[in-house]
């Protein structure tokens, strides 16, 4: 490939070959265009890590209370199943605390050395009424 250059002499009398107009001007597009290339994969970085990291924050917020709960209920590792009842403190969804005790009662009388464990008073109240 032939490159149009043109050749100067100087006042000492070597010889130096110029770039064109045309060259310097595609030269100078080219870099402009990986400069506009580089900012928009650094915005995309950028976005990705932001996003990573809101999702590592609302992981490590599922984990302590996960850890929270297993400190509260002191379940031992060990290789009896333990059934987790959740439910609110406050009535107006009676349906669901039934649904839910119901089901935890059942389970308990086929695995009678299941540990029960309860979030919520109303699930509580029904268990230990009916226990």
């Amino acid at each position: 490939m032939m490159l149009n250059r043109t050749v100067s002499l100087n006042l000492n009398g070597s010889v130096r070959s110029m770039a064109t107009l045309k060259e310097i001007s595609l030269r100078l597009k080219s870099v402009s265009n990986i400069a506009k290339i580089t900012k928009s994969m650094k915005m995309i970085a950028s976005t990705k890590m932001t996003k990573a990291q809101r999702l590592m924050d609302n992981a490590r917020n599922y984990g302590e209370a996960s850890a929270g709960f297993l400190k509260h209920v002191n379940v031992a590792e060990s290789s009896k199943p333990v059934i987790v009842c959740v439910s609110s403190d406050r009535g107006l969804c009676g349906g669901i605390h039934s649904s839910v005790s119901k089901g935890a009662k059942k389970y308990l009388k086929t695995k009678s050395d299941a540990q029960l464990a309860t979030i919520g008073l109303k699930v509580r109240q029904q268990i230990v009424i009916s226990l």
